[in-house]
């Protein structure tokens, strides 16, 4: 009976012990690279994250609508940088948009979002903005350093994402 308690106390210490250290610091195996989907109440996007070189990713998403509505005929995808800065990633992102379909483009603006990512679990992907500013272009000011010539949209504002799935169950594999 005393050998059952021991192999029962080692089994233990060998599967849970780790199980609840990944729990509590974050389990490594998960990443933010991958495919998304989702957004935030108004808005949905898919975007793809990519590592990069130095631990940092970048990040590419494309909305599910078409800006023109919003009087924006031309508008690129977002392209951002995600960095580790003081323990937090923090995204850096620009895209344009042009309300003339004219080229060249005779009024383009560059739209700059900024705030923080972070996984809950390894399936969902919070981005947190605190920026979200226009520069109209040509310009002199440098995203995320000059003030924006104005607020595309007022943070804090939040959008959720959740992974595309690598695998299909209803494909029978």
């Amino acid at each position: 009976m005393r050998v059952h308690k021991i192999l029962l106390v080692v089994i233990l210490v060998i599967f849970v012990t780790p199980a609840l250290v990944a729990q509590q610091v974050g389990n490594t195996s998960c990443t933010m690279a991958g495919v998304w989907y989702g957004g935030g109440e108004v808005a949905k996007y898919m975007v793809t994250i990519t590592a990069d070189s130095g631990g940092h990713f970048s990040m590419v998403g494309v909305g599910a609508f078409t800006q023109a509505s919003l009087g924006y005929p031309v508008t690129t995808s977002f392209s951002n940088s995600i960095v580790k800065n003081q323990g937090n990633w923090e995204f850096f992102g620009t895209g344009m948009v042009n309300q003339s379909s004219e080229f060249p483009a005779p009024n383009p603006e560059l739209w700059a979002l900024h705030g923080t990512a972070r996984l809950i679990g390894c399936n969902t992907l919070q981005l947190d903005y605190d920026f979200f500013g226009a520069y109209f272009m040509p310009t002199d000011k440098t995203p995320f350093l000059s003030n924006p010539d104005y607020v595309v949209v007022p943070p804090p504002f939040s959008e959720t994402y959740q992974k595309m799935p690598t695998k299909c169950t209803v494909c029978g594999k």
